[in-house]
């Protein structure tokens, strides 16, 4: 009873030595931060809460702030141990993310020159915990790397939002993920970006652009790309599932104040419309389809269509897997082939053929029927 009295004692004492203050506060252009852990352990303690204050005088310089290695508790919207990311600005704390589990997340960049680290472990479960360090870079250096965000709630937004305009040729990228079986809404809440070319043609936001990708690369399906000041904000982003790639780019000429953009995440619910290996959409009617249908279907590519119709089965699904199509008129119900290319159809060709021998069938019984039955009178 003893023994375990002075080991509870001790690392208590540790503790208190680690976190004994509100916030411990760096200053230097360069320093490392990391977990507490009692003497002689390897794991973070429970029921605890450490913060770190970093802050430079340079003005014309930012944080950068990286993670060597991360190993917290893993549980439901990291509500268990977590580190979260504040980039702060005047009296501001701005959310980059919160995180637990094993995935190194970042780099994180501050917008000014202050960033605020908390850690929070709750009780039981500690694992080895976290390292990082940070340094200062120029503006420039600012988005050289694409930042991993594994977080179910966050921001993001253009370097120097919202103080300064953004810097040229810059090029940055974030790659988000959430838990399992959730998706992702991403809403933009300001946006003044250079805009050029004419809408509808290749030009259109060539120059300075936000460009938003339905999963983790830049080859996964464009959801949206944007740029020009909007009065009106663009409607709210939906992924299909965990992940969502994002990237800003400049070029060399006009810049302005940015964007900044808020994401989370809720869980993909049971019992949809759609089958469950479908990317997109995965509910119709879905939030930014203007159809307003409930039947899932393919028409060169995943869609919404009109309810009450024929499913498909040819080869020619990638184009056409379900009849009428949103394009169609609510009449064409049948999968037919037009010009050899799948369309949809009034009637199905097949069924029409099979309703004309039915039919030839049927005159031919009842003539044949009629014929006996007037020979047979005449014999009478």
């Amino acid at each position: 009873m003893l023994r375990v009295f002075i080991v509870f004692y001790l690392v208590e004492f540790s503790l208190a030595k680690w976190c004994d203050r509100d916030i411990i506060n760096f200053s230097n252009s360069s320093g490392d931060l990391s977990s507490p852990k009692p003497e002689n352990t390897l794991l973070y303690p429970d029921n605890t809460q450490c913060k770190w204050r970093i802050t430079i005088s340079d003005i014309n310089q930012h944080i950068i702030l990286s993670f060597k290695t991360f190993d917290l508790e893993d549980c439901n919207e990291c509500t268990c141990d977590f580190v979260e990311i504040f980039d702060v600005v005047g009296p501001k704390q701005i959310s980059l993310g919160r995180f637990c589990g094993s995935s190194l997340p970042g780099p994180f960049y501050s917008s000014k020159q202050s960033l605020l680290v908390v850690f929070q472990s709750d009780d039981g479960n500690g694992l080895a915990g976290f390292t990082a360090s940070y340094s200062t870079v120029l503006p420039g250096a600012v988005c050289r790397n694409a930042t991993r965000l594994i977080a179910s709630v966050g921001s993001i937004h253009s370097p120097e939002f919202p103080n300064q305009d953004y810097p040229n040729e810059v090029d940055c990228i974030w790659q988000i993920t959430t838990r399992y079986n959730t998706r992702m809404r991403f809403n933009i809440k300001h946006m003044s970006i250079q805009s050029c070319g004419e809408s509808g043609t290749p030009d259109f936001c060539s120059c300075d652009y936000l460009e938003i990708r339905d999963g983790s690369s830049s080859s996964d399906r464009l959801l949206a790309t944007f740029c020009g000041t909007k009065k009106n904000l663009p409607e709210p982003i939906y992924s299909s599932g965990r992940h969502l790639w994002v990237r800003f780019k400049s070029d060399g000429e006009v810049v302005s104040s940015g964007f900044v953009a808020l994401f989370s995440s809720y869980r993909i619910k049971k019992g949809l419309s759609c089958p469950a290996d479908w990317k997109y959409p995965f509910e119709c009617p879905q939030e930014i389809n203007t159809n307003k249908t409930s039947a899932c279907c393919y028409d060169n590519g995943p869609s919404c269509c009109e309810p009450g119709g024929q499913r498909c089965s040819d080869d020619g699904s990638s184009q056409r897997d379900y009849c009428p199509r949103p394009t169609d008129n609510k009449n064409l119900k049948y999968c037919c082939m037009k010009q050899g290319q799948p369309s949809c159809c009034a009637s199905s060709g097949v069924c029409t053929k099979a309703r004309f021998i039915l039919l030839f069938g049927v005159i031919a019984h009842v003539s044949c029927v009629f014929y006996k039955w007037y020979n047979g009178m005449s014999i009478i």
